[in-house]
């Protein structure tokens, strides 16, 4: 997992344990700790989110955090998830065509 410097990476939010349903009316919230380098992107329906690196970042990784509009029975916060997302390098510019030169 990561997102490449002038790149986009997307995340997808899932709740636990597997087969769970938020109450209807629950909705999603995306934020990033890093927002010189990465701009956030959430879907309509706030289930994904890309995150869109500038091509010079000055940080190396970001936190991206989802938080749910639901707080559990018993719960003192809304259920949230956050993860560490490194940046790395930009892949290598492939050609897309060619030219001849003469040399001597």
């Amino acid at each position: 997992m990561s997102t490449p410097a002038g790149g986009t990476s997307t995340f997808a939010q899932a709740y636990t344990p597997a087969g769970s349903v938020a109450p209807a009316g629950t909705t999603q919230t995306w934020t990033v700790d890093d927002t010189a380098d990465i701009t956030l992107t959430p879907s309509a329906d706030g289930t994904t989110c890309q995150a869109t690196c500038v091509t010079k970042p000055i940080g190396t990784s970001y936190n991206l955090t989802c938080t749910s509009s639901y707080t559990p029975p018993g719960a003192p916060t809304p259920i949230s998830a956050t993860i560490n997302v490194p940046i790395t390098a930009a892949p290598p510019v492939t050609p897309t065509g060619m030219t001849i030169t003469q040399t001597s």
